[in-house]
Order: structure tokens, then sequence, then C-alpha cells
């Protein structure tokens, strides 16, 4: 529990100069992923949230007489 959630950043951890396109290619995929394992749990779950209040009207709507 003492060792820091942030890891320290330093320049030694920095990518090096972009100098060919597979570099670029590499560095724009190593972010994609870092930028995706955030972005997916959010989406995910705003997906799954949606589709509950969606569900749950449908549901409510087939009890009664008046349809919604």
């Amino acid at each position: 529990m003492e060792t820091p959630l942030i890891k320290s950043f330093n320049s030694e951890s920095d990518y090096l100069a972009v100098k060919s396109l597979k570099d670029v290619k590499y560095v724009l995929w190593n972010e994609t992923v870092k930028i995706w394992k955030i972005a997916l749990p959010v989406a995910l779950s705003l997906l799954f949230q949606n589709l509950n209040n969606s569900s749950t009207s449908i549901y409510a709507g087939h009890l009664g007489d008046i349809e919604l």
C-alpha cells in the first residue's frame, strides 16, 4: 500500500524521437492502446446503463394497457 499509484515520470521513459514511419506506427499504436484501456470501460458502462434504462422502459410499457 505504500507504493504510489502513479509512476513518476522522467525523460528516460519518454519515447525517442520519431525518425521513420515504423516509429510513428509504433508510438501511435502504443498510445491508442493506452487510451482504449481507459476509454473502453467508460464506453461500456454508458452503453449498459442506456440498455438497462431502455429495457426497463420497454418492460414497463408492456405491463399496463397504455403503450409507451
